[in-house]
């Protein structure tokens, strides 16, 4: 998944956030010494920490190969988990929950149409200034027309070519869409370079949706191998190079619950040869 996810503004008041919170202030020895909303913020902080961590190590299945007291640990709350509500998690074994309908939430399918969401909202800003922005100019080149007398064809024609914008410049919504998918660099990141890959990619037929997939991969890659914010990170001007790795799966490497089952099939695997070769 991408490297952000959906946080709903109105959660503040959302009637399970405050009970957490008030069971957590009720519990609390030392409450008289917080402010009023203290435990709130806390409880917001906490889910926000959670979820965060679930966008990235979460199953298809909307389970978490972590137990209750380790997502207490990860939030930095003891008994956390066990005010949080069952539409919010169910604990399945002592190793595992389940975040039910988190993909619903979180998913590529609800990112996905969040950034359209996002995208059409800036071409129809960007439709208005344009339209307010050419009316303008088609005014101003008519009056030069009118005291100039000059070839209007041309003038017409240089207009329409000014305001053209190529697909993929560094001012289309999705190349603000890419910059935010991708992942941090420490070291240089020539933008501009990457404007210019990406233009000879869909020159060359490449789709944005290719390109912001292949982004979107990439970054779940780089934070489940530790590579964000290193200068491991690829320039985004290679990314999109002519050997388009965007293209590439970007697999991420396998969680604990795959390295456990892969050690219990190699150990049985190996009692199995002992007990035949006896």
């Amino acid at each position: 998944m991408s490297g952000w996810i959906k946080l709903e503004k109105d959660r503040r008041d959302d009637p399970r956030v405050l009970r957490m919170a008030r069971e957590l202030r009720h519990a609390c020895v030392t409450h008289e010494r917080c402010m009023a909303n203290f435990h709130v913020t806390l409880v917001l902080g906490c889910l926000d920490q959670l979820w965060v961590y679930a966008d990235t190590h979460i199953r298809e299945d909307d389970t978490l190969d972590l137990g209750v007291d380790e997502i207490d640990e990860l939030v930095g709350l003891k008994g956390f988990s066990s005010l949080m509500p069952s539409d919010w998690l169910e604990v399945l074994d002592a190793q595992s929950v389940k975040l039910p309908n988190f993909h619903g939430h979180n998913g590529t399918e609800s990112k996905r149409k969040a950034l359209a969401q996002k995208r059409s909202e800036r071409y129809r800003n960007a439709g208005a200034l344009q339209g307010a922005t050419l009316s303008s100019r088609t005014s101003v080149t008519q009056a030069s027309l009118d005291q100039t007398k000059t070839r209007p064809d041309q003038d017409q024609k240089k207009n329409t070519t000014a305001d053209a914008r190529p697909e993929g410049n560094g001012h289309d919504p999705y190349f603000g869409d890419f910059k935010a998918v991708y992942p941090k660099r420490n070291g240089n990141q020539p933008w501009s370079r990457a404007v210019k890959a990406i233009n000879a990619r869909i020159r060359e037929g490449t789709t944005w949706q290719q390109i912001l997939d292949g982004a979107s991969r990439y970054s779940v890659w780089c934070r489940a191998t530790g590579k964000i914010n290193t200068e491991h990170v690829m320039q985004a001007a290679t990314f999109c190079g002519p050997e388009k790795p965007f293209l590439l799966p970007w697999d991420a490497p396998a969680t604990r619950a795959d390295a456990r089952l892969s050690s219990n099939v190699d150990a049985a695997l190996e009692f199995m040869e002992r007990t035949n070769g006896t």
